[in-house]
């Protein structure tokens, strides 16, 4: 499958090296950009709606924050990967909230990113692994804004199959792990989600850290 592709983000030469970067990848077909939130909406509006979004955060006229949350609510196919520091993580938790597919610093490889790409093409998530060790420890501290942080009852299978999810294996790496199907993969995720009270995966992660259903030693593995 081929990918479209936009880069949302206010500085330019940012933007030639990450093109650069895309460039590598034979998948994409096509790239277009945005220097803010609101030119990726009327980008959109004119008739572009890409695969994926690679957004900036903190961006003139309207933020990385703001444009996630429309493109969630209005096209909720389009996966949006964000791309920041690590120099504010309220910022980063406030891109997850509004509902990013993944998230990848600045400084990721070519290799990196064409993974993060496959992950959520695939609907998985894809975090930088610096992105989840920080946060993890941030919410161990006391320090993150997630609201469940209540210990949950998981079966035998549930709690193997979170260890897996939470050293970032893909849906087919746990089916051959557990030696089941995709499909009973995805039950089992729908369920500790639900009993979890977390959003996405990177929410699950962070969760199960501050509640030690999860060694913060296992996220090495992410």
């Amino acid at each position: 499958m081929n990918y479209t592709i936009a880069i949302v983000d206010d500085h330019p030469l940012f933007i030639e090296g990450f093109k650069s970067y895309l460039s590598l990848n034979r998948k994409i077909e096509r790239l277009e950009t945005a220097a803010n939130g609101r030119q990726f909406i009327e980008l959109i509006e004119s008739g572009y709606l890409p695969h994926i979004v690679f957004m900036d955060i903190m961006m003139p006229v309207m933020d990385g924050i703001e444009a996630t949350r429309h493109i969630k609510a209005n096209h909720s196919d389009v996966k949006v990967i964000a791309l920041s520091s690590l120099e504010s993580l309220e910022h980063v938790e406030k891109m997850i909230d509004a509902g990013v597919d993944g998230y990848l610093l600045k400084e990721a490889t070519p290799d990196e990113i064409n993974k993060a790409i496959e992950a959520v093409m695939n609907e998985n998530n894809y975090f930088s692994n610096k992105i989840v060790l920080s946060l993890s420890k941030r919410a161990i501290n006391g320090n993150s804004h997630q609201v469940n942080n209540s210990p949950v009852s998981l079966t035998v299978r549930e709690k193997q199959l979170l260890i897996l999810l939470c050293k970032g294996l893909s849906r087919q790496e746990i089916a051959s792990s557990l030696h089941i199907s995709e499909k009973t993969v995805d039950k089992h995720k729908e369920n500790i989600l639900a009993k979890t009270g977390c959003k996405n995966l990177i929410r699950l992660v962070i969760y199960s850290i501050k509640n030690k259903l999860v060694s913060l030693d296992a996220l090495t593995h992410l």
